[in-house]
């Protein structure tokens, strides 16, 4: 292992450990029942550990256990994640999944292909999964600002509807295309068949064609993006309409402001948390790479 290969392994440890640990403990300040808020606390302190020694260290220095420390976070937030913290109840599978197939490329897979798993076209550099994942970090704060304003107006109007709509073409961009690239590892490198709509959609995948199926997000995306919906005042109160029969689509979809607000809240927890597995993945792959003893 090269001195630039270290150091780009150990940064990249330290920054992870250090976003998990911001996200940990802004998640036990939610209300959650104590066994589960211990172990958040449990959590940040192994990995305020593994971050020190990482950072004192000028060579190998973490071990079989610390691996398994960070596997046992993964799991938490992959399987056991606070009460009702999903208003879909398909949402705790599919981030099991996405986790069980990380673990299976983990194992499986040639950790240079992990760390590097695509390039751009001819005559561009290639394109880290450490970028890609900055990227989708990035969305999600340009979003929060957007639907964090929107929660903080009482008013049922238009604009916060169209504020929503707006973050959903934005996010979901940014989070297909990281859950494209584990679907193609793992077909690569794993037994398990599955496809991309299978582990980002919220309620169910909707088909498209006669043979091909979308997740519902992407083709609520489509419909944003096409103009295929309309926002109605019905009773008082705003709604919107999603229509879309063009392209092999047979998508329609009506939604309150809460049921969109619902919706949206439940993308936007289930895509964090798939960054922070995925991130988790990278994370393991790093040190069995370049600093397991």
């Amino acid at each position: 292992m090269s001195n630039r290969e270290f150091s780009v392994a150990k940064n990249y440890v330290v920054n992870s450990v250090n976003n998990l640990i911001s996200y940990l403990e802004n998640m036990s300040t939610l209300p959650m029942r104590t066994d589960q808020k211990n172990l958040f606390y449990e959590y940040t302190s192994e990995l305020e550990r593994i971050k020190t020694t990482v950072i004192n260290s000028a060579g190998d220095c973490l071990t079989d256990e610390d691996v398994k420390s960070l596997e046992q976070i993964g799991n938490t937030l992959a399987n056991d994640i606070i009460d009702n913290y999903f208003h879909s109840p398909t949402i705790q599978g599919r981030l099991s999944l996405l986790w069980k197939l990380s673990l299976n490329i983990i194992k499986t897979a040639d950790f240079s292909d992990i760390i590097l798993w695509r390039e751009k076209q001819q005559n561009q550099k290639q394109v880290t999964s450490i970028n890609a994942l900055s990227k989708l970090e990035s969305v999600k704060n340009t979003t929060s600002i957007i639907t964090d304003a929107i929660l903080n107006e009482n008013q049922r109007d238009v604009l916060s509807l169209s504020g929503v709509l707006v973050c959903i073409i934005l996010r979901t961009e940014a989070s297909e295309y990281e859950i494209n690239n584990i679907v193609e590892l793992a077909k690569k490198y794993t037994s398990i068949d599955i496809e991309s709509e299978d582990l980002i959609s919220i309620d169910t995948k909707v088909r498209k064609g006669k043979d091909k199926w979308k997740s519902d997000i992407r083709a609520m995306r489509d419909a944003i993006s096409h103009a295929k919906f309309e926002i109605k005042s019905i009773d008082n109160s705003i709604e919107v309409h999603f229509n879309n029969q063009e392209k092999g689509y047979d998508f329609t979809k009506e939604m309150t402001k809460r049921d969109l607000l619902v919706f949206y809240q439940d993308f936007d927890r289930m895509t964090v948390i798939q960054s922070k597995l995925l991130s988790l993945a990278l994370l393991i792959t790093f040190i069995k790479k370049d600093l397991k003893i």
